[in-house]
Order: C-alpha cells, then sequence, then structure tokens
C-alpha cells in the first residue's frame, strides 16, 4: 500500500520553515524590505536573505565596479551606458573617451591605445578607428614585423 510520506529534504524544509515563522523579524540589509529572522535556525544572526548577499556594494568582493577583462584591458560597471555587455559593464577605455569628448560611440567604433599599452587610458593615448580601419592596422604593423 502506497503512503503519503514527504522525502527527507521536504520534511526538514517544511520543519525549518516552520522554525522561522516563530523567530523574531528585521529588515533585510540589502534594501528590498524584506522581512527575515534575525538569526538563522543554528542561531547565527541574518543580515540578508540568502538569495540577496551578493548585491554590488554590499558583496565583500565588491571592488568599485572595476574588473579585469581579456588582455589586461579594464571593466566599469556602468549599467545607464547604451552599449553595456551582459554585465552591466564597459570598457575603461570607452567610457574615458566618450566622457572627455562627451559623446557616445557607435558599436562598430573601436578605441585604439597609440603607445600599445592597454593600461594607459590617458586621452592623449586613445584614438578613435571603424573596426576595419582597426584591424587593418594591427594587421601592417604585424606584416611589417
Amino acid at each position: 500500500m502506497y503512503s503519503k510520506q514527504r522525502c527527507v529534504a521536504c520534511y526538514y524544509r517544511k520543519l525549518t520553515n516552520d522554525r522561522q515563522d516563530k523567530l523574531p523579524k528585521h529588515p533585510c540589509a540589502c534594501g528590498c524590505g524584506e522581512m527575515i529572522p534575525e538569526k538563522t535556525i543554528r542561531g547565527k544572526p541574518m543580515r540578508f536573505k540568502p538569495s540577496h548577499m551578493n548585491k554590488r556594494e554590499l558583496a565583500g568582493n565588491w571592488k568599485g565596479g572595476i574588473r579585469k577583462a581579456g588582455k589586461g584591458y579594464l571593466r566599469i560597471y556602468s549599467p545607464d551606458h547604451p552599449l553595456k555587455c551582459c554585465r552591466n559593464d564597459v570598457l575603461k577605455h570607452r567610457l574615458v573617451y566618450e566622457e572627455h569628448y562627451n559623446c557616445i560611440l557607435l558599436p562598430y567604433t573601436e578605441i585604439d591605445h597609440i603607445d600599445g599599452d592597454v593600461n594607459n587610458n590617458h586621452i592623449s593615448n586613445l584614438q578613435p578607428f571603424f573596426k576595419g580601419q582597426h584591424s587593418s592596422k594591427h594587421w601592417k604593423l604585424r606584416k611589417g614585423k
């Protein structure tokens, strides 16, 4: 005969949810306004709801929105930029160029570092190119060597 018993995981989940409903609550520290228990079931203090703890500035590894991209380039968190990537960031040298000239570069425009140092994002070292011109410039330089 088949009995309607819960699996162990479901039973434990219901048990923990019942216990957490009885604990005193306070708002989540991420700013969402959701009420969460003051302590976990094991007695540790809770600041965030488990899925809310890694929110940008509140995350322990937040570095001001700057992260490394491939080949030494830097990306900066910029969620309002029209040409942001899926992680809401844009290459730093593009932002420096756009900020200096107060413009938004078109998607098919690339910024070249004149001296070849990708960490030198000074405005005098940045030069705009269309994609085809940029790749042909580097191809000619390689061919010349």
